[in-house]
């Protein structure tokens, strides 16, 4: 599959879950996802980690996430330092949290720069 599918696939996929066709969203995102499209990767850690059209694991959304955020995801990041941070669906470990936030900060993902000052104002890290 080419690039250019899979990013009309992820939009068509984005398009069901947007309109909470979640079975619909997931079964194009499992395709793409699966086939190392980092976008779609990510979208399958939130619909595990919601339950919308899969199902609720933090354990399956941690591995969704974290295959995003092997490739770059900032997003993926972000979410993979709150799973780690919370202990959600992997084992907590502030120390893998504050890599995960710190990757997606340098690609300058707010949240994750907000969540660091936090964690340094409270003399966490």
């Amino acid at each position: 599959m080419t690039e250019q599918q899979m990013n009309e696939k992820f939009i068509k996929g984005k398009g069901f879950y947007n309109d909470k066709q979640y079975e619909g969203a997931v079964l194009i995102f499992m395709e793409i996802a699966q086939a190392g499209y980092a976008d779609a990767q990510f979208m399958m850690g939130i619909c595990c980690a919601g339950g919308h059209g899969a199902e609720k694991s933090e354990a399956e959304a941690a591995r969704w996430f974290g295959k995003a955020a092997d490739q770059g995801s900032a997003n993926a990041q972000n979410e993979l330092g709150v799973f780690y941070q919370l202990g959600a669906g992997v084992e907590q470990n502030l120390e893998k949290a504050v890599e995960s936030y710190s990757m997606a900060a340098e690609q300058g993902h707010a949240e994750a720069k907000n969540v660091l000052n936090e964690l340094e104002k409270r003399k966490i890290i």
